[in-house]
């Protein structure tokens, strides 16, 4: 195989640095979109227990202050 002088002479380093920092992005992706899966499930989870209790309160708790008698 024959190489032209000119792709002989281009220096090593940038494209080093660009895998580098390539590789580095889909690391920082694959954190991003794992944070993001983990928030969800808290959200999710929090918005459960929280329609849960506002149910508990309109359901339970209010009747049972409303039938106190003072």
């Amino acid at each position: 195989m024959i190489f032209p002088e000119g792709l002989l002479s281009i220096p090593l380093e940038p494209f080093i640095r660009l895998k580098d920092w390539w590789d580095g992005t889909e690391k920082r992706k694959g954190i991003k979109e794992q944070l993001l899966n983990t928030l969800d499930i808290e959200v999710k989870s929090y918005s459960e227990k929280f329609e849960e209790l506002n149910r508990i309160g309109k359901e339970e708790v209010l009747p049972f202050i409303d039938s106190i008698e003072v």
